[in-house]
């Protein structure tokens, strides 16, 4: 039977990107923090060290000034993982992008699905510059990804950006956007995002508690596997 080499060896010579870095149990920041630092691992069962050369690239969205401060992220791996730090500005700081990023994902979701690749309307393209994106470009990814599902006539309409059944309800997009007092009760009903752990919680219903997989709820979601698993800690979400 042919072993199954770890991410560490299989980048060996190359890089290894880690997404949600900051999400790591403790466990997991040891470990990581020892092959960074002796440039070798030892596999699980085995007793051999093996020597790797990797780059390491690491992200995350989440405080770990904080985290240290509340003593969940390792100081010492924060140090080592901080050499070249590079910080990207949340999207809703750089809405310039956003056509273009709607466009790419209309794109690769289009061949994805073997479809034509669609129009972006005004109207939706209008209402994506101005939406908050809390959850950033994978937000924005999932947004798109939904709009290719339910479009018609290779037109992304603003009702394509509006779905009812997992993303939005009533309310203003963000509090930035809130119409001031006065303004018509239609302008008043902007969508906006459920919270993110309605979100996970209607996907896995929704898939029947399956995480992974092209049918699980991740993919669903647009979000890595381990990624779900952790918020689902962290919402102390169980399948019944």
């Amino acid at each position: 039977m042919e072993r199954r080499k770890g991410r560490f060896e299989q980048a060996h010579g190359g890089t290894l990107f880690l997404d949600e870095v900051g999400d790591l149990p403790s466990e997991a920041q040891r470990v990581l923090l020892g092959v960074l630092e002796q440039g070798r691992l030892t596999r699980v069962g085995g007793e051999t060290p093996v020597e790797v050369d990797v780059r390491v690239v690491a992200a995350t969205n989440r405080d770990l000034q904080e985290a240290m401060d509340r003593g969940t992220f390792r100081e010492d791996l924060f140090h080592r993982l901080n050499v070249f730090p590079v910080k990207i500005p949340p999207l809703r700081d750089r809405r310039e992008e956003i056509p273009f990023l709607a466009a790419y994902f209309a794109s690769r979701f289009a061949g994805e699905l073997e479809r034509p690749v669609p129009v972006i309307s005004p109207e939706a393209s209008r209402h994506l510059q101005e939406h908050a994106w809390p959850g950033n470009v994978r937000e924005l990814e999932h947004v798109m990804q939904r709009a290719m599902i339910v479009c018609r006539n290779h037109v992304v309409d603003l009702e394509d950006v509006l779905q009812d059944d997992d993303l939005y309800e009533g309310g203003s997009s963000s509090p930035a956007s809130a119409p001031p007092v006065g303004q018509g009760k239609e302008s008043q009903a902007r969508p906006v995002f459920k919270s993110e752990k309605q979100q996970i919680l209607e996907a896995l219903k929704a898939t029947n508690w399956v995480i992974s997989g092209k049918r699980g709820a991740a993919a669903l979601l647009g979000m890595n596997p381990e990624r779900l698993r952790s918020r689902m800690r962290v919402y102390k979400l169980k399948k019944p």
